[in-house]
């Protein structure tokens, strides 16, 4: 019988740690940032596309107005209520975003809020006013919920599959 100090009973050790870990430890602000970076124009491009979309169908001017000033989001007018639908329909394209970019659920609701909080500070920096509309923030919270709810779900997913292990035959096993 083998004794304490062979080296089959030894606890292994960070030099001793296979090669392939399944994620780095080490905090990367750069990936951060790229991350963040990504959500933000993705938000954004699929934002314009979807206002491109009605303005065309409902006949009305196409402007970044429509997506930086808080007061055009209301539901008494057809524009106002298609930049209702454009910001859930934003959410969903966000949720798959977050899941193809970003794969850690629970880093959804952080990288929602990042975004959420930066077009804040857009619209804040565009109207020269902090947004009071109500139905801005109605529409704002919902949205962020919706997309975080969902990405932590398509997420979920992401890292549910099976890791794949390689077929290598080992020799230090």
């Amino acid at each position: 019988m083998p004794s304490l100090s062979s080296p089959e009973y030894q606890p292994l050790t960070q030099s001793a740690a296979p090669s392939g870990q399944f994620r780095p430890q080490a905090w990367d602000p750069w990936l951060s940032l790229s991350q963040i970076g990504a959500v933000q124009a993705v938000f954004y491009v699929s934002a314009t596309t979807f206002l491109a979309i009605g303005s065309h169908f409902l006949q009305f001017p196409l402007s970044l107005r429509y997506v930086f000033d808080p007061a055009r989001t209301n539901i008494s007018s057809s524009d106002g209520k298609w930049l209702i639908a454009m910001y859930f329909l934003n959410a969903l394209i966000l949720a798959f975003v977050l899941s193809v970019l970003v794969r850690r659920s629970k880093l959804c609701l952080d990288f929602v809020i990042t975004c959420q909080l930066l077009h804040l500070i857009s619209c804040w920096c565009y109207t020269s006013f902090f947004p009071s509309s109500v139905s801005w923030w109605l529409v704002q919270v919902m949205s962020a919920i919706v997309a975080t709810f969902l990405g932590e779900y398509l997420c979920l997913r992401v890292e549910m599959e099976a890791i794949p292990l390689s077929q290598a035959v080992r020799s230090d096993v």
